[in-house]
């Protein structure tokens, strides 16, 4: 973890929710909301990885559960000075409109239309047009999702094995068994673009 890299405590009354599992956008936008919240409002900084812990790094989130780890994309741009910003299309994100996308998404199943509608009656203060410009950004989000298991309670030989990477969350999602725990570290470097090197699948079938 170098200096740039943001790394701060889950609150213990928020680790069910970032254990919950992501099925689909929705699951997504939360967990990337409530990441925003969590830095704004308790941001117990860290230098080290640790169990319970959140890492910003290179434009994407990395959570790290006892025995899960997972990674979506980061979609908000980062500005610290006195205390820490979030933007999305030059837009700051406050808890008024943190709010108001909560609201949209849970409701996204109507129409962007009468969404609208409803924040405008709720939220009298909000720039309709700025909601809507995020709301398109949060669909349009690649989420390149990924995420490790180490997994007794359903662990099933060579069908679903101890260890494994899940890449994708829908019922299209694909298992990559792996034969030893996977580090935090290594999680991370998978991923990551800042090393020189990319990580190789070994003893694939031929």
């Amino acid at each position: 973890m170098n200096n740039n890299d943001l790394c701060i405590k889950i609150p213990p009354y928020k680790i069910n929710i970032f254990s919950k599992p992501i099925r689909n956008k929705n699951d997504c936008v939360s967990i990337l909301l409530e990441t925003v919240e969590n830095f704004i409002y308790h941001n117990e900084a860290i230098k080290e990885i640790q169990n319970n812990t959140m890492l910003l790094e290179n434009g994407r989130l990395f959570v790290f559960l006892e025995n899960k780890y997972f990674s979506i994309k980061f979609p908000f741009k980062i500005k610290i000075e006195e205390k820490i910003k979030f933007y999305i299309n030059n837009i700051e994100l406050n808890s008024i409109i943190l709010s108001a996308i909560r609201y949209a998404f849970l409701n996204i199943s109507n129409s962007i239309r009468d969404i609208l509608s409803q924040i405008k009656e709720e939220y009298e203060q909000i720039n309709k047009d700025e909601i809507e410009e995020i709301i398109i950004a949060m669909l349009l989000l690649d989420d390149g999702y990924l995420r490790y298991d180490h997994d007794a309670k359903n662990e099933n030989g060579k069908l679903h094995p101890l260890d494994h990477l899940d890449i994708f969350y829908t019922n299209n999602s694909v298992k990559l068994g792996l034969k030893d725990r996977l580090s935090q570290k290594n999680f991370v470097k998978i991923i990551s673009k800042k090393y020189d090197e990319c990580c190789y699948l070994e003893n694939l079938p031929k």
